[in-house]
């Protein structure tokens, strides 16, 4: 669609939070919305989004599983991410907008680890 324009505004942005403090400030209820991992140094890492809980995503980037039995370059790649991860940040997001925005701010932004996008 030629000259069409979409404008969406993010008014609900956390503020940086700690990966360490995230179980008491992720949100506690089923929401739908788009995260955002941060190095040291307040560096974007990551962006990625959530259709039914961030505080679950959060906690598949955060916490240590179990490694994967057959696969060792996964499990060194998931290992060496989470080392690098020290800050997240969320908003809420209805989901009919999860997909777009979450592509929009990851082609905007180009994170480290959003290789797969940034390909495009």
């Amino acid at each position: 669609m030629k000259g069409f324009k979409i404008e969406y505004t993010i008014n609900n942005f956390s503020e940086l939070i700690n990966v360490n403090n995230y179980e008491n400030l992720a949100p506690k209820s089923k929401v739908a919305g788009v995260y955002f991992l941060y190095s040291k140094d307040k560096k974007l890492l990551y962006i990625g989004k959530s259709i039914n809980c961030i505080r679950q995503r959060l906690c598949n980037h955060l916490i240590t599983k179990e490694p994967h039995r057959y696969n060792d370059y996964q499990n060194e790649w998931a290992l060496k991410k989470r080392k690098d991860y020290f800050y997240f940040a969320y908003t809420i997001v209805e989901n009919n907008f999860i997909d777009m925005l979450e592509r929009f701010l990851i082609q905007k932004y180009k994170p480290k680890f959003n290789f797969e996008f940034n390909k495009i």
